[in-house]
């Protein structure tokens, strides 16, 4: 497949934890470096396969933002799309498109191929410069978003060749891109989106109870009996996702420092019981502490 986008339209529905989902999402992985999904073999008497290799592009076009792993998030351009723009001058220029021919306006794709080495040659001798600039942008550090980033800002300048663009749209659509990728940049620093929902049902729960910490309110820690949590979060009908992914990502959990995976003798436990449980044990946030001090000088109060 060559130089043929593949759209994928309302693919993620918004429904993070389906693991169909995230499975495609994270196969879609080698297409970014050129390889196949999957190799066919070869009928002889070795263990040859043939592998064909990727030279489209994928393009995701949906409502909801695509919920995935920092590994394939980073190999996205983010571009978002609103009404914030729109104007009567607008609707009326697009009304006029629609009135011209097919004929009128099919040949960019023409006019593109048969100038093919020009803008290959323009791309390649501009692609460095702007990886350089993107490389000292204040925010921007992941060589990946540098690189996808950069290879856009040369296809503006060939683009801008290729149509004469005014200089004034191509300054601003520049800007745009080392906006979009400082932006990326941020979204990728912040919270997995399933710990950040996690987190955000740990702290539903334990407004409505204090049955899910096993260490006293007044510790600068917490720990969570994952088992116990789930079953908690099922009780008040709390969606998370499933919990053979929250294991294997909880120990990246940023705004819940994580520490350690230890068994623990839980302040639920019966009064002299010897029982202890294994529990994920986290850092509190320094907003959590000053909460949980506020409420006790109000109790002592």
């Amino acid at each position: 497949m060559s130089n043929l986008p593949v759209i994928y339209l309302e693919g993620d529905t918004g429904t993070p934890y389906s693991y169909q989902t995230q499975k495609w999402l994270e196969e879609s992985k080698v297409l970014y470096n050129g390889h196949a999904h999957r190799h066919r073999g070869i009928k002889n008497n070795n263990v040859d396969t043939l592998e064909l290799p990727f030279r489209g592009a994928l393009m995701f076009s949906q409502n909801a933002s695509i919920n995935a792993s920092k590994a394939v998030l980073s190999r996205i351009i983010y571009i978002h799309f609103d009404l914030s723009h729109h104007t009567e001058a607008g609707r009326i220029a697009a009304k006029k498109i629609e009135r011209y021919q097919t004929s009128d306006i099919s040949n960019f794709t023409h006019h593109a191929i048969t100038h093919e080495n020009e803008i290959l040659s323009l791309f390649e001798d501009r692609y460095e410069a702007h990886y350089t600039a993107l490389s000292k942008v204040k925010g921007i550090q992941l060589s990946r978003i540098i690189h996808n980033h950069a290879q856009l800002l040369s296809l503006l300048d060939a683009l801008s060749k290729l149509l004469h663009l005014p200089i004034d749209i191509k300054n601003q659509t520049e800007k745009y891109i080392v906006d979009i990728a400082i932006e990326r940049e941020k979204s990728l620093q912040g919270e997995n989106h399933m710990i950040d929902e996690f987190w955000h049902t740990y702290e539903f729960l334990a407004s409505q109870s204090n049955v899910i910490n096993h260490f006293p309110a007044n510790k600068n820690c917490i720990a969570i009996n994952l088992n116990q949590f789930y079953e908690v979060a099922r009780a008040k009908r709390q969606s998370l996702p499933r919990i053979n992914i929250i294991r294997r990502l909880l120990t990246l959990s940023k705004h819940y420092k994580f520490i350690e995976n230890k068994s623990i003798k839980s302040i639920h436990s019966p009064v002299g019981s010897s029982k202890r449980i294994r529990c994920y044990i986290f850092q509190r946030p320094k907003d959590e502490n000053d909460k949980e001090n506020d409420n006790e000088m109000e109790v002592h109060s």
